[in-house]
């Protein structure tokens, strides 16, 4: 069997879930919220869960359960995180500038800031201030 999605880098989107816990503790997705990119939600509801498999994600690492749905006729992954934050998600693929713009470690990216120099000390541009002469030689000593 072929993989479900076929794309090479996708982010995690959190989703408000409304579930169903079993008393032995198993949670099965009935229906969420969805956001899309205009800022629009829509509530969709989940049609059937095929499987559950406690698993990783496999693109990010996530520890926790995987379920595979049938949601408006295609059939599609979502997450349920088993560590704290226990939180479910949904994968989004993107492009790979999108991906490591999300993924970005703190500080990764940022301009270095242009060193000063500090307040009163001059620099001279001509080497001829410091005392050398013109073919680079030391200044003779008194």
């Amino acid at each position: 069997m072929g993989r479900l999605y076929d794309y090479d880098y996708a982010i995690r989107i959190p989703l408000t879930m409304i579930q169903l816990t079993e008393r032995d503790g198993r949670a099965y997705p009935l229906a969420f919220d969805w956001v899309d990119d205009e800022g629009a939600t829509a509530h969709v509801k989940i049609d059937k869960v095929y499987s559950y498999t406690p698993c990783a994600e496999q693109k990010s690492g996530v520890v926790g359960d995987r379920y595979e749905c049938l949601i408006g006729g295609q059939r599609e992954y979502l997450y349920y995180s088993i560590v704290a934050p226990r939180k479910w998600f949904k994968l989004k693929p993107v492009t790979e500038d999108e991906y490591k713009e999300y993924y970005r470690l703190p500080g990764e990216g940022v301009k270095e800031p242009k060193l000063r120099r500090p307040r009163g000390i001059k620099i001279a541009e001509d080497p001829a201030a410091y005392g050398a002469d013109m073919d680079g030689a030391a200044p003779a000593l008194q």
